[in-house]
Formats: C-alpha cells, sequence, structure tokens
C-alpha cells in the first residue's frame, strides 16, 4: 500500500503528508477499488521471466501456479504500480495467475483536488496589496484544472450530451 500513498501523494502534490493522513488516503483509494481473483498474467519475453498484468496499482498482491500453490515472493521481484513481475528462473508450469487488489489511481485523485476546491477561500488570481497569492493547491480555479486534467472519460464519447 506504500507504493501506492506515494503514488497518490505526487499526483495531489501531497509530498510532505502535510494535507491528508496515509489512512484518509486509504479511504479515499477504497472507493475505487475492485478485486483480481485468478487473472491470468501474459509471458513478456520469450523465457517466460517477466510477466505482465493487464491491470496496474495493485496492492495484496498474490502469485500462483497452474497447480493453484502460491509463489514465493523470493522468486521473483514486483512492479505493483505498474503490474510487472520479473522472475529468477522460469516458472514450473508455465502459467501464472495473480490474486490482488486493484485501483483506479486516478479518479481517486481527481477526487481529492475536488476536495481542495471546495476547501479553497479564493479563486483565480488574488492580491492583498503588493503580494500576490500563488496559483497552487490553495486557490480554487487551481484545483478544478487538476481535477480535470485527471479525472478520466467514462465513454469514448467526444460530445457531451
Amino acid at each position: 500500500m506504500s507504493q501506492l500513498l506515494d503514488e497518490l501523494r505526487v499526483l495531489i502534490e501531497d509530498s510532505n503528508s502535510e494535507d491528508f493522513t496515509d489512512e484518509k488516503l486509504t479511504m479515499y483509494l477504497n472507493k475505487y477499488r475492485d478485486t483480481l481473483d485468478d487473472y491470468p498474467l501474459t509471458a513478456e519475453t520469450d523465457d517466460y521471466l517477466v510477466w505482465i498484468c493487464d491491470y496496474k496499482y495493485l496492492d495484496n498482491r498474490v502469485l500462483d501456479s497452474a497447480t493453484d500453490t502460491p509463489i514465493s515472493e523470493d522468486d521473483y521481484s514486483a512492479d505493483d504500480i505498474n503490474g510487472i513481475y520479473t522472475f529468477d528462473e522460469e516458472p514450473d508450469p508455465l502459467a501464472v495467475y495473480i490474486k490482488a487488489q486493484y485501483y483506479d489511481l486516478y479518479k481517486t485523485a481527481s477526487d481529492i483536488w475536488l476536495v481542495r476546491a471546495a476547501r479553497c477561500s479564493f479563486s483565480g488570481a488574488v492580491g492583498l496589496g503588493d503580494e500576490t497569492i500563488p496559483q497552487d493547491k490553495g486557490n480554487k480555479e487551481y484545483c478544478i484544472k487538476k481535477y480535470w486534467e485527471l479525472r478520466q472519460s467514462d465513454s469514448n464519447s467526444m460530445e457531451r450530451e
């Protein structure tokens, strides 16, 4: 979960954990969580050492072989953010399945930017005398812009209805 939290903090510009606790971010992440159960991985290389999952942003991963036997974590290295698993030697038998939770990190981040926008007390270019308030995560206009940048369309339609 720490990899996911780190990635989410980058997207929401909260690298110093100043705005949201890990527990609060986990609550937001769980809103867009789903489960993979015995989902087949695809071998990326001809030597069957690198396997790829079609889903990204994974957590609580367990890899199984075709005999429904868990594969030891000592036998491979994992990149759960990108869904890539690299084995030290060819798995036997030649089938790898995954059980894990996956998350929609971009929807989560966009929701957090919308929450931030609601908390902001000013919008657009604001100044006090000769001091200008920066256009950052404390500005409603900036937060809404970040929301739209991260929010992905749920359809292929190019026109709003």
